[in-house]
Order: structure tokens, then sequence, then C-alpha cells
């Protein structure tokens, strides 16, 4: 599922799209990602249902790829992870 997304660590930000997205991750598609082990900052920017709505993590770089990078959320709060989940079913997406 591709998202617009925001990742800042290892001192910068980059703006990119997400590939796959969980409730506990994602895949960030990227020429130019954090380094492997690196914290960062995620800001997914949520589309068609909730217009306009994003939701805010702390996160891990698990790997990096040649065109990405794979994160794993590591502090992600209750409303968060409930906006998230709405998302998804709205979607209605197959596990």
């Amino acid at each position: 599922m591709a998202l617009p997304v925001s990742v800042e660590g290892g001192g910068r930000e980059v703006s990119a799209h997400t590939r796959q997205v969980g409730l506990g991750g994602c895949y960030v598609v990227c020429t130019d990602p954090p380094e492997e082990g690196e914290t960062v900052h995620v800001t997914l920017s949520l589309t068609d249902p909730r217009e306009g709505q994003s939701i805010s993590a702390k996160g891990q770089v698990v790997y990096v790829l040649s065109d990405g990078m794979g994160i794993s959320f590591s502090e992600i709060d209750d409303a968060a992870q409930e906006v998230l989940w709405d998302f998804f079913m709205a979607q209605d997406l197959k596990w």
C-alpha cells in the first residue's frame, strides 16, 4: 500500500512513500535511507477515507535494500494504532 511518508533520522528527513504498511512497521521506498539500526521518527499520511489525517511513530530501521528500508515501529501510541487499524479496515484489506 503506497502512502506518503516522512522519515526523520540520521540527521536528515526523507519524504517518500511506503510499499507495505502494517501495524508493526512499514517498508519505505527511497534512495538515501538512514543506516540500519538508526532510530527514526515516522509520519504516515493516511489518504482515503481520512483525508489529511496522519499518524506518527518512533521506529528503528531494521534493514536497508537498494530501493528502500524496512522500519519496525518501537513506539506508537494507542490512538495512532487505532487510527491505523481503522484505516486498514476501511480499505477492506485481506490479511
